[in-house]
């Protein structure tokens, strides 16, 4: 199909009417894919649902299903505590307890955390916004994960950072599942795409109208025109679906 053609068929009311659909239903269940809430966990999206009192966050890697239950919230403004249960591959369970309470004014919270049998796994504080926790010597903590390989993470040796148990029971970690510079990137090759195809002379004339007088393209730079009308769009779509 000519670039000519394309052009007659987009010219159809018929035609534009049924794209303007389609398009507009693609456009509504990519964005709603694209902001729907959660959080990652070990580079896997996992898409959040409350439930009562109790909130879901749901995915899957390529080991299989993985699921994050918390079960109150711990609230950095005041004494509080939650339940962290991780639901991973390979029947691995671990669950734990968060315990918070703010201890001044600048936002600084101790922190105990015990696992499933009761033990005490962290004691320490949490400052609002920092990206690591301390001891009760103000010592930084910094979280190390153990791999046996890259294949067999999870496993009954496998390791939850403190810092990753303390965020999910605080919702610190909530995002979006898309990414805002991909869709960015991907919009605006879109939005050159379209104008460079209804005014095939608008880039051509904006770049040399201020060097020569009544420019025109020639037959390389058209050539290459009607290549960035097919490319351009390509690079867009695999924008667009690597963001989410």
């Amino acid at each position: 199909m000519t670039v000519d053609s394309i052009r007659y068929l987009i010219g159809k009311k018929a035609f534009r009417i049924v794209l303007a659909l389609i398009l507009a239903a693609a456009a509504i269940l990519y964005f709603k894919a694209f902001f729907t809430t959660g959080i990652f966990f070990n580079g896997t999206f996992l898409k959040k649902e409350i439930l009562l009192k109790e909130t879901h966050y749901t995915g899957k890697d390529k080991q299989g299903d993985i699921k994050i239950t918390v079960l109150g919230k711990a609230d950095y403004n005041e004494e509080s505590e939650a339940k962290v249960t991780f639901s991973l591959p390979n029947n691995v369970v671990k669950s734990y307890r968060v315990y918070l309470n703010r201890i001044d004014r600048w936002a600084q919270g101790s922190v105990e955390i015990e696992d499933e049998n009761n033990n005490k796994v962290f004691e320490g504080k949490y400052i609002k916004g920092s990206s690591i926790l301390y001891d009760k010597e103000n010592n930084p903590v910094i979280d190390i994960r153990l791999f046996k390989n890259s294949e067999e993470i999870f496993s009954a040796d496998y390791e939850i950072p403190i810092k990753t148990i303390v965020s999910i029971s605080l919702n610190e970690d909530e995002t979006i599942r898309g990414n805002m510079h991909f869709m960015f990137l991907a919009l605006f090759l879109i939005i050159i795409t379209v104008i460079d195809i209804k005014y095939p002379l608008f880039f051509f004339e904006l770049r040399h109208s201020f060097e020569v007088d009544n420019p025109q393209p020639s037959d390389i730079y058209l050539t290459m025109q009607k290549i960035e009308w097919v490319v351009f769009p390509v690079i867009a779509l695999i924008l667009l679906i690597v963001s989410i």
